[in-house]
């Protein structure tokens, strides 16, 4: 039972967490970008695993690609979670002593995040103008389709009245 029991790594120091943000920022195109025939699963996973490398190599235990990701998504939890009660304190009226602000690893870590949050954004806003993009070409479509049945109404009825010429426009004025 003893055997399965797995240790207890130290916790990251502030060396690791600066190499950790560092290397997110350096890769954040890769790391966050949406799955394509370029950026896929295993280079994603590939590059968590460099990161940790990295990470490991200033540090003093082997950390591997999902302790790696886990860490960081559980620091972009915590800061956002800083950053919300620090502006929640700024925001209040009275006295008191002014509300911590971040250090100088978390201002580098909120940028990145930030720079995650408006590419998402920007991807959002892609996303709504091809759904617009997308509308306007069904209804282009719904447009020409009622002019296809227009016009074949009208072959129907030149082909009923037996006209003598498909380019006649009125029965006084034909063209030969």
């Amino acid at each position: 039972m003893s055997s399965d029991k797995r240790c207890r790594r130290s916790n990251f120091s502030e060396q690791e967490l600066t190499v950790l943000t560092d290397e997110v920022s350096a890769n954040h195109d890769v790391l966050f970008a949406p799955f394509s025939p370029i950026v896929t699963n295993k280079r994603k996973t590939d590059l968590w695993e460099i990161i940790a490398e990295k990470v490991s190599a200033v540090g003093s235990s082997k950390r591997n690609g999902s302790d790696v990701r886990k860490k960081w998504n559980e620091l972009k939890c915590q800061i956002r979670k800083k950053e919300q009660t620090r502006k929640r304190e700024l925001s209040k009226t009275g006295g008191g002593p002014a509300p911590n602000p971040l250090s100088n690893l978390e201002n580098k870590f909120q940028t990145v995040v930030d720079l995650e949050r408006e590419k998402l954004q920007v991807l959002h806003e892609m996303l709504d103008i091809e759904r617009k993009r997308l509308a306007i070409e069904e209804r282009r479509q719904a447009v020409e389709e009622k002019r296809l049945a227009i016009d074949e109404e009208m072959f129907i009825l030149m082909k009923n009245k037996s006209l003598s010429s498909p380019f006649t426009l009125s029965p006084i004025i034909k063209f030969t």
